[in-house]
């Protein structure tokens, strides 16, 4: 039997250096392809976050605006129960005009803003993902410095409506009111399609009607009335009217920011 040995001639170095570029070419493109989809996959998440962060600042700007208006008709009542609160501790008091104005000008409307998706942002790690450095400073500006700042007037006035209404109690009398109590209306509603919340019409037409009722028998009457119960009363409401009107300036230079940033969002990231 004959037997044929094969001859392996040694590669070349330029074989080997071929082979190199190649296998070092194959994975430099490959490196290079899913940086890409990386970053191309990281850029569609962005521009979704951009998207959903603007739809979140357009609900801030509607709940600044309808906020504003009724804390302003909040302020108007606020300043006819200081002229009756004036006038009882002259003596003068049209005490069912008092007790009109007292309960109309009681609580304020308070912006709560949707931090939804600036809070996953930032438990995800994906704020880093905001490249554009002037966006991602307006953003931590709006939600660090400028919500910080609302939520703080925020307490404030909240604490003034807490004087008032304790310092209230020991004026006024919710005995003549007990038909509203126990009908068990209530002043506020929410709207089961929108989700919103908005004035009880019923409730304030049965009110109405019970305050007119008492205005007409002559029933109404005050647990205290010395003049210093009411300058005190004064005090407290002033004291409550004034933080409003600074909650209010306040909730218009979130506004005025909110709506600057939503803009400059959907410039910088050609959004509609």
């Amino acid at each position: 039997m004959e037997v044929h040995h094969h001859t392996h001639h040694p590669k070349k170095w330029k074989e080997y250096f071929w082979e190199f570029l190649m296998l070092f070419l194959a994975v430099f493109c490959g490196f290079l392809a899913e940086y890409q989809l990386e970053h191309k996959i990281e850029s569609e998440r962005n521009k979704k976050y951009m998207r959903d962060l603007v739809e979140n600042l357009k609900y801030d700007t509607i709940r600044f605006n309808k906020n504003l208006l009724r804390n302003e008709l909040r302020d108007l009542q606020l300043d006819s129960l200081r002229t009756q609160i004036s006038l009882a501790a002259k003596g003068t008091a049209d005490i069912p005009k008092l007790y009109d104005y007292w309960f109309k000008s009681q609580g304020f409307n308070s912006v709560v803003l949707n931090k939804t998706t600036i809070t996953q942002l930032k438990n995800s790690g994906a704020f880093r993902l905001i490249a554009d450095n002037k966006v991602s400073l307006a953003v931590g500006d709006y939600y660090e410095r400028i919500a910080y700042a609302i939520d703080s007037k925020l307490d404030e006035v909240d604490n003034a409506e807490k004087g008032v209404k304790t310092f209230g109690k020991e004026i006024f009398q919710l005995e003549p009111f007990a038909t509203i109590i126990k009908s068990g209306n209530i002043s506020f509603v929410v709207d089961r399609q929108t989700g919103t919340l908005s004035q009880n019409e019923s409730f304030f037409h049965i009110y109405n009607k019970v305050i007119d009722s008492l205005r007409a028998s002559n029933s109404l009457d005050l647990i205290r009335k010395e003049r210093r119960d009411f300058q005190i009363l004064y005090n407290y409401v002033s004291d409550k009217q004034v933080l409003l009107r600074d909650y209010n300036e306040f909730c218009r230079w979130g506004k005025l920011v909110a709506s600057n940033l939503i803009n400059q969002i959907k410039k910088e990231y050609k959004i509609d």
